[in-house]
């Protein structure tokens, strides 16, 4: 449930915008190591199940939905997500974990995701950090 609660902390700053001071805190949390690791992919498969969720809800099919606990969540969410914000979100995980199995810094990695997907998604958010995380700067 920890996983869960992360990435909705996530796709919520992703798509809700607001202060990014609880994403900050959470990507903090994710070491390296072993355990980290864990929790990491943990949190990736979370993501992939939500945004699973999302597309399937923005399509009209809510019987498959996984999560129906917090459907209502996600109903909001989906409000503020489109196919293609869907689809540039995973392929942002799909790096993510390109960077975990090249033995990247776990909470680099967990925050450049954390600021690519909330922040290198939105048009009206600056884009500058994104491309700093992608050089590997801050």
């Amino acid at each position: 449930m920890a996983a869960r609660a992360d990435a909705l902390t996530i796709l919520n700053s992703a798509l809700l915008g607001g202060e990014h001071t609880a994403l900050f805190k959470i990507t903090e949390t994710y070491r390296a190591g072993a355990e980290g690791r864990d929790k990491t992919e943990q949190l990736l498969r979370t993501l992939y199940s939500l945004l699973r969720d999302l597309m399937f809800l923005s399509s009209g099919a809510q019987e498959l939905v996984h999560n129906t606990d917090i459907q209502g969540q996600l109903t909001k969410l989906v409000e503020a997500a489109d196919f293609e914000w869907i689809v540039t979100a995973s392929d942002r995980l799909a790096e993510v974990e390109r960077g975990m199995r090249r033995n990247l810094l776990r909470s680099f990695v967990a925050g450049c995701a954390g600021v690519g997907v909330g922040e290198g998604l939105r048009s009206s958010v600056d884009r500058g950090r994104v491309a700093k995380c992608s050089t590997g700067t801050f």
